[in-house]
């Protein structure tokens, strides 16, 4: 992230989000949209990395994305305040390639970057070089 490596805590680490908790990294399919949420909880950084992604029926592939609702974000900051100014004040442009798609054993794996720019005052943040191998799907 901006030229800093940023690896997220381990899936088995639990983390609390929004009253809740949930785990460290997380990937989800529901319909086509898979989304994907990974934190990064350490001391003086407590950040994370949102993803929502409408797929093809075969899932491989390269996505382009620019919309609101299917994009990537990375969160400075993992409370609430932090997760309102990202998603309201950002525009965003993101790439993901869909490596593996294993419907049958629930996996997937890829790799993605975006580049989020404020609206007004604020940091521009640019993901490069993002991975995830063999990420188990809930």
């Amino acid at each position: 992230i901006n030229g800093t490596a940023w690896e997220s805590d381990v899936r088995t680490q639990n983390t609390f989000f929004i009253d809740t908790i949930v785990p460290s990294v997380r990937a989800t399919l529901e319909g086509d949209t898979l989304s994907l949420l990974a934190f990064r909880t350490r001391t003086g950084d407590s950040s994370a990395l949102l993803m929502n992604v409408l797929l093809s029926p075969s899932g491989i592939g390269t996505y382009t994305m620019s919309s609101s609702d299917y994009n990537i974000y990375y969160l400075p900051s993992t409370n609430l305040q932090a997760l309102f100014t990202t998603l309201f004040t950002y525009t965003a442009s993101s790439s993901m390639t869909i490596t593996k798609f294993d419907k049958a054993n629930r996996k997937i794996s890829g790799t993605f970057n975006t580049t989020m720019t404020p609206s007004a005052s604020g940091a521009t943040y640019t993901v490069t070089d993002g991975a995830f191998t063999d990420l188990y799907l809930d």
